[in-house]
């Protein structure tokens, strides 16, 4: 490959190097039978672990410097267990010490069941309605008694937020007539 680069782009040798020594490779090392780890290249990994490896990244450097990360949609490629993990890091004085924020969305309804994970006040609904506008509440606008189920509360549509959930075929336009 790099007598190639050379021979056929004209590339400087050197530049080549200095390229070369810029860029590393991430191995993940994995148990394997007996003693010995697999190790998988970057490439190999599964989607989540490489969505974890970049969310990571960025919520680290949110943390370090105390700043606002804005995350869509944290449950793609990603375990609820792991994304209960992940929204802990910012409420824990111990890793968040100095007020980082994490404005994420989910469609794991989930995460409204665990205790203590999130405050009522973190937890915003969102809604579109008929002209595509898009209308936002916290779910501390609710009185909420003592044993609510709030992910089964939600699910029924008791606290708005759900999607349409029609019929698919409603979604597609009809044919002319004859």
């Amino acid at each position: 490959m790099q007598s190639f680069l050379v021979k056929e782009l004209d590339i400087d040798i050197e530049k080549l190097r200095a390229i070369q020594e810029k860029f590393f490779e991430i191995e993940f090392a994995h148990d394997g039978d007996g003693d010995q780890p697999v190790y998988l290249n970057f490439a190999q990994e599964s989607a989540g672990t490489k969505r974890l490896v970049f969310i990571l990244t960025a919520i680290f450097k949110s943390l370090d410097a105390g700043t606002v990360y804005i995350l869509d949609e944290l449950d793609v490629s990603v375990h609820t267990r792991v994304c209960e993990l992940l929204l802990d890091l910012y409420n824990s004085p111990e890793t968040n010490a100095k007020g980082a924020q994490l404005l994420t969305t989910t469609h794991n309804s989930h995460l409204l069941t665990v205790k203590d994970l999130l405050r009522r006040d973190q937890i915003w609904f969102t809604e579109k309605d008929r002209k595509g506008a898009t209308r936002l509440w916290p779910l501390s606008d609710f009185r909420i008694p003592q044993g609510f189920n709030t992910n089964k509360s939600y699910l029924e549509g008791q606290l708005g937020g759900i999607p349409f959930a029609g019929r698919i075929a409603d979604l597609l336009p009809l044919p002319d007539g004859p």
